[in-house]
């Protein structure tokens, strides 16, 4: 089965029931008013950065982080405290810190579409660097990210299409997952050497790591998420959704021998995407982020 984050992306308002084949359980919103709000959706795929200009106040530091899943820009901007610091929350993921006495990105980034990285953010924790030479130093070890509860799964978006097999399986027996062509979906470039975490829901429970070579990686899903409807999702390590799938709690094993595969993706014992809000299609100027938009340019260095 192939999952395309882009069929996803109908806005906030559209996120209505995204259908989850054969499962009482959808993680979409059930009408366009109970849907999370963009600020929710951004705390949601965000961590922290904060930079040490050098006990100077006043200075303007700028994260630019890429909006995950699309070829959309977040550029956050904020000043320098009495001690040079200043703390910036933006998307998870690599970004790219400049001050008012480096050289801009944004003008690179408006000219080509495209930025060079500089530093981090991890979902739901704190990085710290501080800049040497213009550039921005990691202090101390990077922080793991948070893995995000069952109640945030709906405001998360994934930074990747890809397929997936089997499309059914067997209650009670454990069976390996494999994801497939896994690419970002915002420049189609195929995951390779990427590690990543994979959790099994309710609450997240760390399951395997796993390393995506090819756009390809597979790992045993536990039997015990076999049996109930579940969720698994896996991370990498900034903490962004890479891949992630609703299991329907498994076709009950017969007396006789039977084949789950040859099931349609209806009822009991289907695999479908997780349906997760897609955030490149929203209206990022209703965004209330002290002026800020964000800035949209296409890689190739085409028009937004």
């Amino acid at each position: 089965m192939t999952f395309n984050s882009a069929a996803l992306r109908t806005g906030i308002a559209g996120a209505t029931t995204v259908a989850i084949v054969g499962l009482g359980l959808t993680l979409g919103a059930t009408s366009a008013s109970a849907a999370p709000s963009d600020s929710e959706i951004i705390a949601a795929n965000s961590g922290t950065i904060t930079i040490d200009v050098g006990d100077t106040a006043g200075v303007t530091v700028t994260v630019i982080a890429e909006v995950p899943g699309s070829t959309k820009f977040l550029p956050k901007s904020a000043t320098t405290n009495e001690d040079g610091k200043v703390e910036i929350t933006n998307f998870s993921g690599p970004v790219s810190v400049s001050t008012e006495q480096s050289s801009a990105p944004s003008a690179d980034l408006a000219q080509t579409g495209s930025y060079t990285p500089n530093a981090a953010i991890y979902r739901g924790a704190t990085v710290n660097y501080e800049i040497v030479d213009g550039q921005p130093v990691l202090v101390g070890e990077a922080p793991a990210p948070v893995i995000p509860n069952s109640d945030d799964l709906e405001k998360l978006q994934p930074i990747a299409d890809f397929n997936f097999a089997p499309t059914s399986f067997t209650k009670g027996e454990a069976f390996t997952v494999t994801f497939s062509d896994v690419a970002l979906a915002a420049t189609g470039e195929t995951l390779n050497g990427v590690a990543v975490n994979n959790y099994g829901y309710s609450d997240p429970v760390f399951i395997s790591a796993s390393t995506i070579a090819a756009g390809s990686y597979s790992y045993v899903v536990p039997v015990e998420y076999t049996t109930q409807p579940h969720t698994l999702a896996s991370y990498d390590a900034f903490g962004r959704v890479v891949t992630a799938i609703t299991l329907d709690g498994g076709v009950a094993k017969a007396d006789t021998p039977q084949t789950p595969a040859s099931l349609a993706n209806t009822g009991s014992g289907d695999v479908a995407p997780l349906a997760l809000t897609a955030l490149a299609a929203l209206a990022f100027g209703a965004l209330a982020f002290a002026g800020t938009s964000v800035l949209s340019a296409r890689r190739s260095g085409g028009n937004a």
